[in-house]
């Protein structure tokens, strides 16, 4: 939603490429809703967000290159973001791993 919303709304204030940077500002921020929401929701502990919120906004970047690149293919765009999904999945790996290590 953050991403459609931005994506509507950069072009009234950055002319050359607004589109994309709203939707790249739009996106970063849906991320760390998310992951807010998550943690409120209690699906990660509040000790996670960090982890899955970083490593969820490498997962961004990909999906970035991926939907910029395929813009006349519909299902890529949309599926490419669960490459975000995939980075805060492994966020949470990763922590787990590390609290059952410590």
């Amino acid at each position: 939603m953050c991403i459609f919303l931005f994506s509507i709304i950069g072009p009234k204030f950055i002319k050359p490429n607004g589109i994309f940077i709203g939707a790249i500002v739009g996106g970063i921020i849906g991320v760390f809703i998310s992951s807010k929401i998550a943690v409120l929701l209690s699906v990660i502990p509040k000790d996670f967000f960090y982890t899955v919120l970083f490593v969820s906004l490498i997962g961004f970047v990909p999906a970035i290159l991926l939907a910029t690149s395929n813009l006349n293919n519909p299902i890529i765009v949309v599926g490419s973001t669960a490459l975000i999904g995939l980075g805060a999945v492994i966020g949470v790996l990763i922590k787990t791993k590390r609290k059952i290590g410590s």
